[in-house]
């Protein structure tokens, strides 16, 4: 038989441990989206994701091609192109152009002067958007851009509108007009705008003001759940 101090300090241990499971059992109960692993000891981070979900990733949204076309009836002229392929492998790149190159260039046709469209590319690729902008004394001109399912239609449509807007005023007219063929029209300007809006929440305002409101509604709410759970240990 143990002596009564013993006993006494293995009470002591066994109704300690009873105490934190009790407690950890009841904040599991009452916050079923707490995982019990993400019970860590006092000064561990606690991830957002079980609060709020997981944030948008606006620098892992994908803008692959910015095409612009001197829109005809029958069969668009490609001017201008702007790719970014380098998230697939190097052997799947040149069919991967042809593809994307083949079907902007019937959605650009088939968009109407003055109109524009949204239209899901196979092979879940992606969805493109295409603008046909016409001008009284000159050509319409057509800017199709190929993006990921995240990608904001808004800053797409704002791409299309602003590439169109710098070939107009960079381009001269007579270039436009008298193209019989697909021309490689080289426009450091468009590339650049084209860079830029890799990442939405940089070139637009308000997705940039989104992105912003996010992060502090994010933080806040993890100050709150850190502190809850400081309070109940």
């Amino acid at each position: 038989m143990l002596p009564h101090h013993k006993l006494l300090r293995s009470f002591i241990l066994h109704f300690r441990a009873s105490l934190w499971l009790k407690r950890a059992c009841w904040v599991v109960r009452q916050k079923p989206f707490i995982d019990p692993k993400d019970l860590r000891p006092q000064g561990t981070e606690l991830p957002l994701s079980f609060v709020f979900g997981s944030p948008k990733k606006y620098n892992s949204m994908k803008l692959l091609s910015l095409i612009i076309y001197r829109w005809q009836e029958d069969n668009s002229l490609e001017l201008v192109t702007c790719e970014e392929l380098t998230s697939f492998s190097f052997f799947h790149r040149g069919p991967l152009r042809e593809h994307i190159k083949f079907h902007s260039r019937l959605i650009a046709t088939r968009t109407p002067p003055g109109q524009r469209q949204s239209i899901d590319f196979d092979q879940n690729l992606g969805k493109c958007y295409s603008w046909s902008h016409p001008e009284a004394n000159g050509p319409t001109l057509t800017a199709t851009v190929l993006v990921d399912g995240e990608y904001p239609m808004r800053v797409a449509f704002a791409l299309a509108a602003e590439a169109i807007r710098i070939l107009r005023e960079t381009v001269p007219k007579d270039t436009v007009e008298g193209a019989k063929a697909d021309m490689a029209i080289n426009s450091p300007e468009i590339q650049a705008l084209f860079a830029k809006f890799q990442n939405p929440a940089e070139a637009d305002k308000l997705t940039k003001i989104e992105k912003d409101l996010e992060e502090v509604r994010n933080g806040i709410l993890g100050v709150k759940v850190f502190s809850l759970t400081i309070e109940l240990r």
